[in-house]
């Protein structure tokens, strides 16, 4: 299993979490992102540098920054996605995240379903009230 995390402090946290476990969990402390450098990875470098072939099920709740994620698993020219079979992806960030991400499963080949949870966003006075996770499955 591995486990993308970017916050030092949060790192520590689950190192110590899964410590009975340090065998088969792999913290990498950097951001999930759509560009690789010092502090950020894409899915598609996660997949190369880890030689992962092939993800049985993703989890992103990354404070809005699922988007930058999922175009960071964009592979060849723009026609394929990594290899993960099932996803759930929190679309309660931003607006337009349950739109825009119902339409990158979908163009990926993926089938999807929005849970029955809602957010509500006390601070947003845009849609403040929002579906919480899309999940989608090939």
């Amino acid at each position: 299993m591995f486990i993308v995390e970017g916050d030092a402090a949060w790192c520590a946290a689950l190192r110590q979490t899964f410590l009975p476990y340090k065998d088969k969990v792999e913290i990498i402390q950097k951001y999930l992102s759509d560009i690789s450098d010092d502090a950020h990875i894409t899915l598609k470098d996660l997949f190369e540098q880890y030689s992962i072939y092939k993800v049985d099920f993703l989890k992103m709740d990354i404070e809005g920054y699922e988007k930058r994620a999922l175009c960071g698993g964009v592979i060849g020219d723009g026609v394929n996605f990594v290899g993960i079979d099932k996803m759930a992806i929190c679309t309660y960030h931003n607006s337009e995240d349950e739109f825009d991400f119902s339409n990158f499963v979908s163009r990926y080949g993926y089938k999807f379903y929005l849970t029955d949870g809602y957010m509500v966003l006390l601070d947003s006075d845009e849609f403040p009230i929002r579906k919480a996770i899309l999940r989608a499955y090939k």
